[in-house]
């Protein structure tokens, strides 16, 4: 689809199409640079979203059952690691085609891992990335990271929550197994938590002029693209 709808001739156009590349998998990073090096020979936009995966236990058992070697990472720091990797791998080329006047690959950065974000913030710079066409995007679940979803629509960078929906015995294993991707995310969402209630009893008792809770993520904070 990506052949199709990604052409290097639609340079203004927005881009269509993004592969979801699992990083937990072991094979993730290099089917990732294969894809990329077969767009670079075919002549279309390579466009990747990348997230650290949702179904390691179920992947795990799975291959034990059926008696093949598990697909995965040994270990969360090694996904943590090709995740790393594979954001720093893209940046360089989306640098180096700006650079050299080209279209650039499209990276969807999804996570909820603040490392992670710092790293991109801090490659950005580094390679002095123009994000004026949203080469990278940031993708976060709305309720998880808001208080750094805000900071990074105050850059001026773009940023997309969204909402997963469907019958209740459904939505929440997707929910628990999001959480369970990155055990920072729970410190995170207990401090925004105790922002947002922070926020809701100011505004209950008409409190102003008092100094809002580090990582607010109150609505008047700054624009999210949803």
């Amino acid at each position: 689809m990506q052949r199709e709808f990604n052409s290097m001739a639609s340079q203004g156009s927005k881009t269509l199409v993004y592969n979801t590349y699992q990083m937990y998998r072991a094979d993730a990073y290099q089917r990732m640079v294969d894809d990329y090096e077969r767009a670079a020979r075919e002549g279309w936009r390579f466009a990747a979203k990348l997230v650290r995966g949702a179904y390691m236990e179920l992947e795990r058992d799975r291959a034990e059952e059926l008696g093949y070697p598990s697909p995965i990472n040994p270990s969360l720091e090694a996904t943590h690691a090709t995740y790393n990797r594979g954001v720093r791998m893209l940046m360089e080329e989306i640098a180096s085609a700006q650079k050299a006047g080209a279209v650039a690959p499209a990276l969807f950065v999804a996570s909820h891992n603040n490392e992670s974000i710092e790293k991109v913030l801090q490659q950005l710079r580094e390679l002095g990335i123009d994000t004026a066409n949203e080469p990278v995007m940031f993708g976060q679940l709305l309720g998880m990271q808001d208080a750094v979803s805000y900071a990074l629509a105050k850059s001026g960078l773009p940023i997309y929550k969204y909402v997963p929906y469907g019958p209740l015995d459904e939505v929440m294993p997707y929910l628990i197994r999001r959480a369970q991707e990155n055990s920072a995310v729970a410190s995170s969402i207990l401090k925004e938590a105790s922002s947002v209630m922070s926020e809701i009893k100011n505004r209950l008792t008409g409190s102003k002029g008092r100094k809002a809770a580090p990582g607010s993520a109150s609505a008047s904070s700054s624009s999210i693209n949803a």
